[in-house]
C-alpha cells in the first residue's frame, strides 16, 4: 500500500499539474525501482531507470539520483541472490561476500523478505 501511494504522489509532482497519463505513471513506476514493474508487466531496465532519474534531476525534481540508483541497484541485487539461494540467507550472503547479518538487514531496509 505505501508504495502504490509513493507511486501516486511521484506521478502528481511529474505531471506538474497536467492530466497523469501512461507515461507518467511509467516515470512514476521507474522511480519506485526495479521491483516495480512497468504497465506491461516487465521491470525497466538499469539504463532506462537511469534516464528517467536523470530527467527528474534536470527538471530539478531530484537532487540525489546516486543514492537512489545505486538503492535500486542493490534492491535488485539482494531480490534475486535470495530467489536463486532458495531464500537462504547464509548461501545468499556467501555470493554476495556479505554477512548473514547485513544481508538480513538489507532486507529489511529494502522490505523484502526470505523465501520460506
Amino acid at each position: 500500500m505505501r508504495e502504490l501511494e509513493n507511486t501516486v504522489r511521484k506521478a502528481l509532482l511529474l505531471s506538474r499539474g497536467y492530466p497523469i497519463d501512461r507515461e507518467v505513471i511509467k516515470q512514476a513506476i521507474a522511480f519506485a525501482g526495479p521491483s516495480a514493474s512497468a504497465a506491461d508487466g516487465a521491470a525497466l531496465p538499469l539504463s532506462q531507470q537511469i534516464g528517467c532519474l536523470l530527467d527528474a534531476a534536470r527538471r530539478g525534481e531530484l537532487e540525489d539520483v546516486h543514492r537512489r540508483i545505486i538503492e535500486c541497484a542493490e534492491r535488485e541485487l539482494f531480490a534475486q541472490a535470495m530467489t536463486l539461494a532458495d531464500g537462504n540467507l547464509t548461501r545468499a550472503a556467501h555470493w554476495l561476500g556479505i554477512t548473514r547479518l547485513t544481508l538480513r538487514e538489507k532486507l529489511a531496509a529494502f522490505g523484502l523478505r526470505p523465501a520460506n
